[in-house]
């Protein structure tokens, strides 16, 4: 996720940069979609902005005691669906095994940071073997140094949803989730000129993201809704060792925590040195 977030921000404000003005006239240019650019190091913002996802989250779930602290909360900022979004309902399909007596977890709402600050999970251990459901998370929404080269243009709003289960034995973890996050993003009138208006801004932004929209907005900037979905649906043999819980076959790892005390909520993300890690710090409830 978090690199399908920069390729976003580089095609919107690719658009505002030097060498878009030029390229506006080459009808011929293409845009490169396969290999991310190097946006760099995000631009220091100020404090990080908390973005608490509002998404119909289902049947309420019962947490039990308080989750461990998944990072400090900034400022919040309007939700992506307090006005409504611009683009259609997300049909995630039924779940993608049998949930058995249990049923099908509810959804969940993820805490959506923007610039980072999600908190990594501890390395506490403690016994995992049980079933687990999604009980919520953050993810992170980095903001690149490129979005700011166009004054003005900014994430305005996200929000998130999963859900899911995890069933340890004493040596195999069966995993399942989904989850979805929308993020808006404000384009500037003098962006959108340049690229040649919203619908232009809205074919680059879906080069890289086909689920996405943009709509023209006051003043002439485009406000635009950028939707990004996955999911999980894997078996394997693990063993833990120092606070994480490493594959058998892949040799992926993740650190881990399970409540002290309680053991209610089991607190997990991929801490991975190779490969495509999986988005999130997330916070899972025994059943």
């Amino acid at each position: 996720m978090r690199g399908s977030m920069l390729l976003v921000a580089t095609f919107v404000v690719a658009a505002c940069s030097p060498k878009a003005l030029v390229a506006t006239d080459d009808a011929g240019s293409g845009n490169d979609v396969v290999t991310p650019v190097d946006v760099g190091a995000p631009v220091d913002a100020g404090s990080v902005v908390d973005v608490v996802a509002v998404a119909d989250a289902g049947a309420p779930v019962d947490v039990g005691a308080p989750p461990p602290d998944l990072g400090t909360t900034p400022a919040d900022v309007p939700s992506a669906t307090d006005a409504g979004s611009i683009l259609p309902p997300w049909d995630s399909g039924p779940a993608p095994v049998d949930p058995g007596t249990l049923g099908t977890p509810a959804w969940a709402a993820l805490t959506l940071r923007v610039g980072g600050g999600c908190t990594a999970a501890a390395t506490c251990g403690g016994d995992v073997v049980g079933t687990w459901d999604v009980a919520g998370g953050c993810f992170d929404l980095p903001v690149p140094a490129e979005l700011m080269r166009c004054p003005g243009a900014a994430v305005t709003g996200a929000t998130g949803r999963a859900r899911g289960r995890v069933a340890f034995t004493a040596t195999t973890a069966t995993r399942w989730s989904q989850w979805e996050t929308e993020a808006e993003v404000s384009i500037p009138a003098l962006c959108a000129a340049v690229a040649g208006g919203c619908g232009a801004v809205q074919a680059l932004v879906r080069m890289a993201i086909p689920d996405s929209a943009c709509v023209a907005a006051a003043g002439g900037a485009c406000q635009c809704a950028v939707r990004q979905t996955g999911s999980l649906n894997d078996v394997d043999t693990y063993t833990v060792a120092a606070g994480q819980i490493v594959s058998t076959h892949s040799a992926k790892r993740w650190n881990y925590c399970i409540t002290p005390g309680a053991a209610t909520h089991l607190v997990y993300d991929d801490a991975s040195t190779s490969g495509v890690r999986e988005p999130g710090v997330i916070d899972l409830l025994r059943r």
